[in-house]
């Protein structure tokens, strides 16, 4: 079904959480971890599925009431940034819309109500976020993607840790980055 809606090489990176009738309406995309314009590969696959003629593009962000005890400097923070990202999402002629509640529930809701095509969301391994999206895929109405990790194009975290800063001659640390113009004391 990947192949339905994305390129080969998208189709390879994303994931069908749930099958479902698509709608009429436009590819959704649920912002959750990467919460920016660009450089965003879940943002990408949508706008891709979005790519057929008369079918547009829409993004969602839902705050929820409480999430890990964040504090109202968190929220702040988030909304700054958010607002940022709605006004160069406004340059491309894509919406973003804010929710507020349970993305469990408020996510289904906006694609029943939008009439969704298909529903895109980033990979994310917060394991708060995980009844959320399980739940938004059961009851959406519509497929259900998840684009794999960021970085990796995997969709899983990795399994051991690669070591960085490796020197081979013994003694010897890694060399200190210095400011512009400021010297090693």
């Amino acid at each position: 079904m990947n192949d339905r809606f994305f390129s080969a090489g998208a189709a390879q990176r994303t994931r069908l959480l749930s099958e479902g009738k698509s709608g009429k309406g436009p590819a959704v995309y649920w912002m959750s971890r990467e919460q920016r314009a660009r450089d965003n590969w879940g943002l990408l696959a949508a706008q891709e599925a979005a790519s057929e003629p008369g079918r547009g593009l829409v993004v969602l962000f839902c705050f929820s009431p409480s999430f890990s005890s964040a504090s109202s400097r968190h929220y702040a923070f988030l909304e700054g940034g958010l607002r940022e990202t709605a006004t160069i999402l406004e340059g491309y002629n894509i919406p973003l819309l804010f929710l507020y509640g349970d993305p469990g529930e408020k996510i289904p809701e906006a694609c029943r109500l939008l009439d969704a095509a298909l529903l895109v969301t980033d990979f994310d391994p917060y394991p708060e976020k995980r009844p959320w999206k399980k739940k938004a895929a059961a009851s959406s109405g519509c497929p259900v993607f998840r684009r794999a990790q960021y970085h990796t194009g995997v969709d899983r975290l990795p399994q051991k840790r690669v070591q960085c800063g490796h020197f081979p001659e013994k003694g010897r640390s890694p060399p200190r980055r210095m400011a512009p113009g400021v010297s090693a004391a």
